[in-house]
């Protein structure tokens, strides 16, 4: 699995998990592939791969649920049987190491082949499952929350898309964090908003946390 495949596997689990429903319709995996620049067609041909490997099923309708296995893995666990596989707990503060392959390096930057850097292939995944909660939500928001949001929205798409190029601009992903983080709590402040953004609000707060660590080299 690849980091991509990582990064939307996680998303898949976090929209479940915001939504408290054990399946996606395809309206909803289709928005959340938009987050990674992905086509319908492109999503589709991604989830059947990691159907074939164990991580997802999809239902009548293009419904997707997350199996057993794929929930371990969105959540950094190694799978069961995995050959070499080990995985590392608490080596160090905030580090969570899952090495998963022959000639992996056991550090915070774990690399090798299989090898997948879980901080940040987790605060992309669920950077885009708030994104796509986020959009849904606006329409339901009070008017003078909705620019707001708006903006809060434009910042986290700008974050996704930067953390995706080849060779991200830190500086410029950690500028968008501050500013979406500002936004982040004049929302909070509404307390109407608060209590219909909520998960959301608290999701993106945990992914923010995550970006920042790796901006950091932690």
């Amino acid at each position: 699995m690849d980091s991509r495949e990582h990064a939307f596997l996680r998303a898949l689990y976090s929209a479940l998990n915001l939504g408290c429903i054990t399946e996606l319709e395809a309206e909803q995996v289709n928005g959340l592939a938009k987050g990674f620049g992905l086509s319908p067609y492109e999503a589709a041909l991604l989830a059947e791969r990691l159907q074939n490997e164990g991580f997802l099923s999809i239902h009548w309708g293009g419904k997707i649920a997350l199996t057993p296995e794929g929930r371990d893995r969105a959540e950094g666990k190694t799978l069961s049987g995995a050959s070499g596989a080990v995985q590392f707990g608490n080596v160090g503060p905030n580090t969570n190491i899952v090495v998963s392959s022959p000639g992996s390096a056991a550090g915070a930057g774990a690399m090798g082949a299989g090898a997948v850097k879980i901080e940040v292939t987790h605060g992309i995944g669920d950077l885009a499952a708030a994104l796509q909660a986020l959009r849904r939500a606006h329409a339901q928001l009070p008017p003078e929350a909705q620019e707001t949001s708006q903006q809060l929205t434009s910042e986290v798409e700008a974050v996704v898309h930067e953390m995706q190029q080849p060779h991200p601009d830190k500086v410029s992903i950690e500028q968008r964090l501050d500013k979406a983080t500002g936004l982040m709590k004049r929302l909070v402040n509404l307390s109407d908003v608060a209590m219909k953004l909520g998960p959301t609000l608290l999701s993106l707060g945990t992914a923010f946390e995550k970006i920042s660590r790796w901006i950091m080299g932690e």
